[in-house]
């Protein structure tokens, strides 16, 4: 049965809901986007949820982006969801987001390219699964004397992260870096009074606490400084909330690697890339 929605409201939440079992975590961009669209910042195309017998989906469409969540889907399904997203009829370069397995075979059945942008594991971890690792590195709140430091780190962050395609001027990067400090949401590490990596956290205190971005200066990794960071940012966080989150890039092997032996479990495959128009794959 197909449902669709002319808004966003509890009803489609409800449906989101189930589909997720109650793990909103697996559908973090998803909520942004109703976010988005509640707000008036974007506007919805078009938006429906599928069940048919095991199989189930939830399809949102704004002006910017589509988000296509699938689950437990045969053959015939994503034909259905072929006609349904009209593939050979979307802008070059629209975006999208959603289950990475399900989105790669829905380009592949329509012929299509989808350029990826990113490819994440989404990971969660509940206190009582937290190892704490043992270390002697020295990691530490940020301060407001850590600002130019740390600002052209994380300038580094983006221009690595992004192979080159994102650079953050100086200035932005810095008042970013200011409300990280203020919010009391990033931490340092540090050797003999130099920075030598950092991490962020988001939504402290709150259900869906997340360990944000994490970088260590080129120059100074496979020394445990990542390890290190992360165990700090998960330890802090239980101490507020039962259970924390986090995104990797899949690609991230050792990233993936670290995670784990902290107890973190992968709960989620995600993808978002941009369409190709007319390029078979």
């Amino acid at each position: 049965m197909i449902t669709n929605y002319s808004v966003l409201d509890e009803n489609f939440v409800s449906e989101i809901e189930d589909f997720s079992e109650n793990e909103i975590f697996k559908l973090y961009y998803l909520y942004a986007a109703i976010q988005d669209v509640n707000s008036g910042k974007v506007k919805l195309l078009k938006a429906y949820s599928i069940k048919e017998k095991a199989f189930s989906a939830i399809g949102v469409v704004t002006n910017k982006a589509y988000y296509l969540y699938g689950k437990n889907w045969k053959e015939e399904n994503i034909e259905q969801i072929s006609k349904i997203s009209n593939l050979k009829n979307c802008p070059e370069n629209f975006e999208f987001f959603g289950t990475e397995k399900f989105i790669n075979e829905l380009f592949k059945f329509d012929g299509k390219e989808l350029n990826v942008i990113k490819n994440r594991s989404l990971y969660k971890i509940n206190r009582n699964n937290f190892t704490e690792f043992q270390d002697n590195i020295n990691i530490r709140d940020a301060t407001n004397d850590d600002t130019i430091g740390i600002t052209h780190l994380y300038q580094e962050y983006y221009a690595e992260e992004y192979n080159g395609m994102v650079l953050k001027d100086f200035n932005v990067t810095k008042e970013k870096v200011i409300d990280l400090i203020k919010n009391k949401s990033i931490i340092i590490s540090e050797i003999n009074e130099l920075i030598t990596g950092f991490c962020t956290t988001i939504y402290k205190g709150t259900d869906l606490s997340m360990v944000g971005t994490i970088f260590v200066d080129s120059e100074e990794r496979n020394k445990g400084i990542g390890i290190s960071l992360a165990n700090y940012a998960t330890k802090d966080l239980l101490r507020f909330s039962d259970k924390v989150f986090l995104m990797t890039t899949k690609e991230h092997i050792y990233s993936n690697k670290l995670f784990k032996k902290l107890g973190y479990i992968k709960i989620y495959d995600h993808t978002n890339g941009k369409i190709t128009v007319g390029n078979k794959a």
